[in-house]
Parts: structure tokens; C-alpha cells; sequence
């Protein structure tokens, strides 16, 4: 196999990369038919506070993150004294929101699909077909709820019975989910692990709650999230880096990416990440700490600041399965 140069760090020294400039670029870009991946952008960035737009926790207006980028009436500037109507700052922002909860919708605190304010049945649910559930080995599952209360919750803790095939309970197990302070129709990740044998379990009897001594803090997840760059496995690529340095013959799913903070200070900020096959059922769930430029932990994250975050899959299968798809990210802090 032919040796590949180590990948770098998205960061040059002495730059912050601006996550929702960023991401306001990558969203420009898309609607001009380009790439969606986000780019890097200096200056300094506009301390504009997300809003709640037909119940969607929407990041700051793309015209105020990067007014360089446009005229007075929203137009792109394409030259010095050029400008184009063919993609508006009201159009990016509309595509960062999506028409549909079937759309991929970028807003604080989240990335992905199936969030949903709409739905609003009184109680939370598991959403149907996004589960994957082990027939070998001991039992897991991984899969989405969904906050269908009409009302923040501050944990969703997700619970299975697992029964034999003479109707004996083998186990009970229950998980909270690693989103916390979960707005109106916002999904939420799950994973649950047993200590009992897939083949043995014929019956799983799944239960759903809020955890009432978890309050829910939604000025907590004002954070714009991004991706830089992803390793498949496969490709041989050697990532060494002040986050992660590969050990001889690693190949583990990595993903690095950014948090920044466009509301108040927060404590404890990480990320995380759920991968859908194409069939939308979760193959991979991982979390990680936003962290510095050294790789050590955040413990809080002011107003205005970013920090790194890297994901890791060490599972062979689970970090194949992730690398053929686009992770959900979630950003958290309290």
C-alpha cells in the first residue's frame, strides 16, 4: 500500500476557524450548486443570538455572520463591484432550516434529519425503522428518539426488556441519551448494551421516559457545530496530530471537527455524533469533549469562543458502516 502524508489540522497557527461563517459559506456554496463541506473563514465573527423560527432553534442570519458576503439587500457579492441574486443570504438561511423534516437542517445545536417541532403527540417516542439491533454477540441497539412533548426535556432515558423465548426476562437496561437539555421535536441518539446473548433474546419490550432530576437548559445548546475533515479506514491515511496520533496498523473512524459558542458561557461543551445507513437505521453512535488546541478538555466555553472535537469509531464494523455515510451531530453543554 502506498504511504499517505499524515492529515493535517484543519487549524493554522494562531487562526480560529469561525464554525457558523463556515458553515454559512458551505451553505452559499450548495445553493450554488458547489460543495457543502465547510470552509475555513478569519475575521472576527458577529455575536448575533440564535432565534426560534416556526419552532426551530435557528443559528445567527448568514448576513450577519459574514456581511462581507453580501450587499444590503442580501445578494452575493461575486466581485468588487459585482453582486448576484442568484443566491440571497435569506435563501441560504432558508436552506440551513429546511422545508421538511425529511431535509438535512443545520441549526444550533444540531445537524441532521427528522427534527420535527410539529410533532407534538404529548410524549416522547422511539422513531420507528432508525433502530439496529444486534443478532450476534451480546445484545445492543442503537437507534433515535425523538422530544414529541411540545415542551424541552432535560434526558431522555431509553430502556428495553429483553425476554426469552419461555417468556423469562433475561435482562432490563436502560441508557440515557448523550443529548441533554432535548428541544421540541429535536431526535436524540441512543445506545443500549446487555450483558445477555442476541440469540437468546426473542422479545424486546422497549420503554421511553424524562428523567425528572434532569433540567432542561436550552440556552445550553446554542452551539454551532462543523465537520473539517473525516479518516475512512480504509483509505490509509496516518493521522498524527496534537488530538490523536495512530498507533501501528490503527484503523479507527476519525472525524474532526469544531463547536463554537453563539449564545452565553456553557460548561462542559462536546459533541455528538449518531451515523444512519442508508436505510436511516444508526450504525455508530461516539461522543467527544470540545476540547484546545492541545487536545485537553474544555471545561467551559465562553461566548463568542470555539474549540476542536474529535470523534473516534474504533469498531471495525461500526467505523466502515460510518465512513459510507454523513453523521448527525448534536452540540451540548449546561
Amino acid at each position: 500500500m502506498p504511504a499517505h502524508p499524515p492529515f493535517p489540522a484543519r487549524r493554522r497557527p494562531g487562526h480560529r476557524p469561525l464554525l457558523v461563517a463556515g458553515i454559512a459559506a458551505a451553505l452559499a456554496a450548495g445553493a450554488c450548486g458547489g460543495t457543502e463541506r465547510p470552509v475555513e473563514t478569519g475575521g472576527p465573527a458577529a455575536q448575533a443570538a440564535p432565534a426560534d423560527i416556526d419552532g426551530l432553534p435557528v443559528l445567527p442570519p448568514v448576513q450577519e455572520q459574514v456581511p462581507e458576503r453580501y450587499d444590503d439587500a442580501g445578494c452575493t457579492r461575486v466581485g468588487p463591484s459585482e453582486v448576484s441574486c442568484a443566491s440571497t443570504a435569506d435563501q441560504v438561511d432558508a436552506a440551513a432550516r429546511g422545508d421538511d423534516p425529511g431535509d438535512w437542517r443545520r441549526l444550533a445545536g444540531f445537524e441532521g434529519r427528522f427534527y420535527d417541532p410539529a410533532a407534538t403527540t404529548g410524549s416522547p417516542v422511539l422513531l420507528e425503522g432508525t433502530a439496529t439491533i444486534a443478532t450476534a454477540g451480546a445484545w445492543t441497539a442503537m437507534g433515535l428518539a425523538r422530544n414529541d412533548t411540545g415542551a424541552p426535556i432535560g434526558s431522555l432515558v431509553v430502556g428495553a426488556t429483553l425476554v426469552g423465548a419461555d417468556g423469562t426476562v433475561l435482562e432490563t437496561i436502560e441508557a440515557p441519551s448523550p443529548v441533554t437539555s432535548i428541544r421540541p421535536g429535536e431526535p436524540v441518539p441512543y445506545r443500549l448494551e446487555a450483558t445477555t446473548d442476541a440469540a437468546a433474546v426473542t422479545e424486546v419490550r422497549w420503554s421511553l421516559r424524562a428523567d425528572p432530576a434532569v433540567a432542561a437548559d436550552v440556552a445550553a445548546r446554542d452551539l454551532a457545530v462543523a465537520t473539517w475533515w473525516t479518516r475512512d479506514p480504509a483509505s490509509g491515511r496516518v493521522v498524527d496530530f496534537p488530538l490523536h496520533t495512530d498507533a501501528p496498523g490503527e484503523t479507527s473512524y476519525l472525524l474532526f471537527g469544531g463547536v463554537e459558542n453563539v449564545g452565553r458561557t456553557v460548561a462542559g461543551p462536546r459533541v455528538v455524533g449518531a451515523w444512519l445507513d442508508p436505510a436511516g437505521r444508526v450504525v455508530a453512535v461516539a461522543d467527544a469533549p470540545a476540547t484546545d488546541d492541545a487536545g485537553v478538555a474544555r471545561t467551559e466555553l465562553a461566548a463568542g469562543a470555539a474549540a476542536d472535537v474529535l470523534l473516534v469509531i474504533d469498531d471495525p464494523v461500526a467505523a466502515a458502516a460510518a465512513a459510507a455515510t454523513a453523521p448527525m451531530l448534536w452540540g451540548v453543554g449546561r
